[in-house]
């Protein structure tokens, strides 16, 4: 009977127009994707990342390598690639080589951008969000 009575007052709410109403659920949502947007820019590696293809961000990596070597990316477009797939392989629990680990130090400021958005609890939810709206 109360659940009749908050749509109740919801629908009465947006047929007066109120269409500001958020629930607290889709608030966390709206957040989990802007920390997801934020840690990661390029769309691909948020799908390989919320569906935990780890072999799949290793070929994007080697692809961004031979790229670079190439002449067909820039070194910083390349730097920047490089640590936003290395913090998704980091963040899915895959080991690191040294070489890699090194390019994160260097690259710390990004790094820790990305640790002080990935709590545990938000980092679970993400994935399951990032998963549904990847597909």
């Amino acid at each position: 009977m109360q659940q009749l009575t908050e749509f109740e007052e919801s629908l009465a709410d947006l047929t007066r127009g109120n269409m500001t109403l958020v629930s607290e659920l889709n608030s966390v949502q709206l957040a989990i994707q802007g920390a997801i947007r934020q840690a990661f820019k390029t769309p691909e590696v948020i799908k390989m990342f919320a569906k935990r293809e780890p072999d799949s961000l290793r070929a994007k990596l080697d692809k961004h390598r031979e790229d670079a070597r190439l002449g067909r990316i820039s070194n910083d477009t390349y730097v920047a690639l490089t640590v936003e797939i290395l913090l998704a392989l980091q963040k899915l629990g895959e080991p690191l080589s040294s070489e890699e680990n090194q390019v994160l130090r260097v690259h710390h400021e990004k790094r820790d951008a990305y640790v002080a958005h990935s709590d545990d609890d938000v980092a679970t939810s993400a994935l399951s969000l990032a998963a549904k709206s990847a597909d």
